[in-house]
Protein backbone atom coordinates (compact mmCIF):
# COMPACT_ATOMS: atom_id res chain seq x y z
CA UNK A 1 0.00 0.00 0.00
CA UNK A 2 1.39 3.39 -0.94
CA UNK A 3 1.12 6.01 1.75
CA UNK A 4 2.76 8.57 3.94
CA UNK A 5 3.76 12.09 3.03
CA UNK A 6 7.12 13.18 1.69
CA UNK A 7 8.68 16.53 0.85
CA UNK A 8 9.51 17.36 -2.79
CA UNK A 9 12.30 19.91 -3.29
CA UNK A 10 14.30 21.61 -4.77
CA UNK A 11 12.07 20.45 -7.64
CA UNK A 12 8.60 19.00 -7.90
CA UNK A 13 7.88 16.47 -10.62
CA UNK A 14 10.21 15.87 -13.54
CA UNK A 15 13.65 17.52 -13.68
CA UNK A 16 13.18 18.31 -17.37
CA UNK A 17 13.84 22.01 -18.00
CA UNK A 18 14.88 22.60 -14.37
CA UNK A 19 18.26 24.16 -15.24
CA UNK A 20 20.76 23.48 -12.43
CA UNK A 21 18.54 20.66 -11.16
CA UNK A 22 18.01 19.01 -14.57
CA UNK A 23 19.92 15.89 -13.43
CA UNK A 24 18.05 15.59 -10.12
CA UNK A 25 15.68 12.64 -9.61
CA UNK A 26 11.91 13.13 -9.87
CA UNK A 27 10.65 15.24 -6.93
CA UNK A 28 14.23 15.94 -5.77
CA UNK A 29 16.34 14.00 -3.30
CA UNK A 30 14.95 14.99 0.08
CA UNK A 31 12.67 11.97 0.58
CA UNK A 32 15.67 9.63 0.21
CA UNK A 33 18.18 11.18 2.64
CA UNK A 34 18.77 11.01 6.38
CA UNK A 35 17.67 14.19 8.17
CA UNK A 36 19.11 15.50 11.45
CA UNK A 37 16.66 15.10 14.29
CA UNK A 38 16.68 18.25 16.44
CA UNK A 39 13.95 17.57 18.98
CA UNK A 40 10.87 15.47 19.54
CA UNK A 41 8.04 15.24 22.05
CA UNK A 42 4.42 14.08 21.94
CA UNK A 43 3.25 17.31 20.25
CA UNK A 44 6.09 18.48 18.01
CA UNK A 45 9.19 17.27 16.21
CA UNK A 46 11.76 19.12 14.14
CA UNK A 47 14.19 17.95 11.47
CA UNK A 48 16.96 19.65 9.48
CA UNK A 49 18.82 18.82 6.29
CA UNK A 50 21.63 20.74 4.62
CA UNK A 51 21.23 20.11 0.90
CA UNK A 52 24.55 20.13 -0.98
CA UNK A 53 23.92 18.95 -4.54
CA UNK A 54 24.25 20.32 -8.08
CA UNK A 55 26.49 23.16 -6.91
CA UNK A 56 24.07 24.69 -4.39
CA UNK A 57 23.79 24.71 -0.60
CA UNK A 58 20.29 25.05 0.82
CA UNK A 59 19.21 24.50 4.41
CA UNK A 60 15.82 22.84 5.05
CA UNK A 61 14.06 22.98 8.40
CA UNK A 62 10.80 21.07 8.89
CA UNK A 63 8.57 20.95 11.96
CA UNK A 64 5.56 18.71 12.53
CA UNK A 65 3.01 19.81 15.13
CA UNK A 66 0.15 17.62 16.36
CA UNK A 67 -2.85 18.96 18.28
CA UNK A 68 -6.20 17.23 18.75
CA UNK A 69 -7.13 15.97 15.26
CA UNK A 70 -4.81 18.35 13.41
CA UNK A 71 -1.38 17.93 11.87
CA UNK A 72 0.59 21.05 10.88
CA UNK A 73 3.73 21.10 8.74
CA UNK A 74 6.05 24.12 8.82
CA UNK A 75 8.82 24.32 6.23
CA UNK A 76 11.65 26.86 6.07
CA UNK A 77 14.28 27.00 3.35
CA UNK A 78 17.44 29.10 3.63
CA UNK A 79 19.92 29.77 0.81
CA UNK A 80 23.68 30.02 1.29
CA UNK A 81 24.17 30.98 -2.36
CA UNK A 82 25.54 34.34 -3.50
CA UNK A 83 23.05 34.52 -6.39
CA UNK A 84 19.28 33.89 -6.54
CA UNK A 85 18.36 30.27 -7.28
CA UNK A 86 15.04 28.96 -8.60
CA UNK A 87 13.30 26.67 -6.13
CA UNK A 88 10.23 24.45 -5.93
CA UNK A 89 8.67 23.05 -2.79
CA UNK A 90 5.87 20.54 -2.56
CA UNK A 91 4.46 18.07 -0.08
CA UNK A 92 3.00 14.78 -1.26
CA UNK A 93 0.32 13.50 1.17
CA UNK A 94 -1.38 10.23 0.24
CA UNK A 95 -4.95 9.60 1.41
CA UNK A 96 -6.36 6.10 1.81
CA UNK A 97 -9.66 5.94 -0.12
CA UNK A 98 -10.98 2.36 -0.36
CA UNK A 99 -14.41 3.64 -1.46
CA UNK A 100 -13.19 6.66 -3.41
CA UNK A 101 -13.49 10.29 -2.44
CA UNK A 102 -13.95 13.90 -3.43
CA UNK A 103 -11.82 17.04 -3.42
CA UNK A 104 -13.47 20.44 -2.98
CA UNK A 105 -11.60 23.75 -3.40
CA UNK A 106 -13.49 26.10 -1.07
CA UNK A 107 -14.26 29.58 -2.50
CA UNK A 108 -13.01 28.58 -5.95
CA UNK A 109 -14.48 28.17 -9.42
CA UNK A 110 -12.87 24.72 -9.65
CA UNK A 111 -15.55 22.03 -9.84
CA UNK A 112 -15.53 19.36 -7.15
CA UNK A 113 -13.29 16.46 -8.15
CA UNK A 114 -14.73 12.96 -7.71
CA UNK A 115 -12.10 10.24 -7.38
CA UNK A 116 -13.21 6.72 -8.35
CA UNK A 117 -10.48 5.90 -10.86
CA UNK A 118 -7.11 7.12 -12.15
CA UNK A 119 -6.95 10.92 -12.21
CA UNK A 120 -4.39 13.56 -13.14
CA UNK A 121 -1.91 14.75 -12.35
CA UNK A 122 -3.79 18.04 -12.65
CA UNK A 123 -2.60 21.30 -11.13
CA UNK A 124 -4.98 23.98 -9.81
CA UNK A 125 -4.52 27.43 -8.23
CA UNK A 126 -4.42 27.07 -4.46
CA UNK A 127 -7.21 28.18 -2.16
CA UNK A 128 -6.93 28.71 1.58
CA UNK A 129 -9.13 25.68 2.33
CA UNK A 130 -9.52 22.33 0.59
CA UNK A 131 -11.97 19.67 1.79
CA UNK A 132 -10.92 16.09 1.11
CA UNK A 133 -13.80 13.66 1.57
CA UNK A 134 -12.78 10.03 1.99
CA UNK A 135 -15.91 7.93 1.52
CA UNK A 136 -16.64 5.74 4.53
CA UNK A 137 -13.76 7.28 6.51
CA UNK A 138 -14.34 11.01 7.04
CA UNK A 139 -13.21 14.41 5.83
CA UNK A 140 -9.81 16.09 5.96
CA UNK A 141 -9.75 19.89 6.03
CA UNK A 142 -6.50 21.09 4.47
CA UNK A 143 -5.60 24.70 5.29
CA UNK A 144 -2.89 26.33 3.19
CA UNK A 145 -1.00 29.31 4.62
CA UNK A 146 2.16 31.41 4.33
CA UNK A 147 3.25 30.67 0.80
CA UNK A 148 1.25 27.59 -0.11
CA UNK A 149 -1.99 29.59 -0.28
CA UNK A 150 -0.43 31.63 -3.11
CA UNK A 151 0.86 28.54 -4.92
CA UNK A 152 -0.77 25.56 -6.57
CA UNK A 153 -2.28 22.20 -5.67
CA UNK A 154 -1.80 18.97 -7.61
CA UNK A 155 -4.42 16.18 -7.45
CA UNK A 156 -3.32 12.75 -8.64
CA UNK A 157 -3.79 8.99 -8.40
CA UNK A 158 -2.90 6.05 -10.58
CA UNK A 159 -5.66 4.11 -8.72
CA UNK A 160 -3.66 0.90 -8.91
CA UNK A 161 -4.24 0.97 -5.18
CA UNK A 162 -7.12 2.94 -3.75
CA UNK A 163 -5.53 6.18 -2.64
CA UNK A 164 -5.14 9.68 -4.00
CA UNK A 165 -2.83 12.64 -3.38
CA UNK A 166 -3.64 16.31 -2.78
CA UNK A 167 -0.30 18.11 -2.94
CA UNK A 168 0.41 21.76 -1.98
CA UNK A 169 3.09 23.28 -4.22
CA UNK A 170 5.13 26.40 -4.79
CA UNK A 171 6.28 27.47 -8.26
CA UNK A 172 5.07 24.59 -10.44
CA UNK A 173 5.72 24.88 -14.21
CA UNK A 174 7.19 28.37 -13.67
CA UNK A 175 10.71 27.28 -12.83
CA UNK A 176 12.48 29.27 -15.52
CA UNK A 177 10.23 32.31 -15.85
CA UNK A 178 9.86 35.68 -14.17
CA UNK A 179 6.86 34.30 -12.24
CA UNK A 180 8.76 31.49 -10.52
CA UNK A 181 10.01 31.44 -6.95
CA UNK A 182 13.64 32.54 -6.59
CA UNK A 183 15.40 32.08 -3.28
CA UNK A 184 17.52 35.16 -2.72
CA UNK A 185 20.97 35.12 -1.05
CA UNK A 186 20.64 34.67 2.73
CA UNK A 187 16.85 34.61 2.38
CA UNK A 188 14.55 32.32 4.38
CA UNK A 189 11.42 31.10 2.58
CA UNK A 190 8.58 29.82 4.76
CA UNK A 191 5.50 27.83 3.81
CA UNK A 192 3.10 25.84 5.94
CA UNK A 193 -0.13 23.91 5.79
CA UNK A 194 -2.27 21.84 8.12
CA UNK A 195 -4.64 18.89 7.86
CA UNK A 196 -7.46 18.42 10.34
CA UNK A 197 -9.36 15.13 10.40
CA UNK A 198 -13.12 15.54 10.82
CA UNK A 199 -15.91 12.98 11.28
Amino acid sequence: MRGGMHICSPIFGSPEGKRIFSSAPQHGELRNVFWSHNYFDDKECNFNYEYCHWGVIIDYDVSYLISDNCFKINTQIFSYQKIPIPIELGWHPYFNAPDGGEVKFVNSDVSDIVIQQAYGPKVFPATDTILIKLNGIGTVRMELAEGFNRGNVCVWTDWRQKYFCVEPLLSYHEFDTKNGIYLQPSEALAANFSMCFED
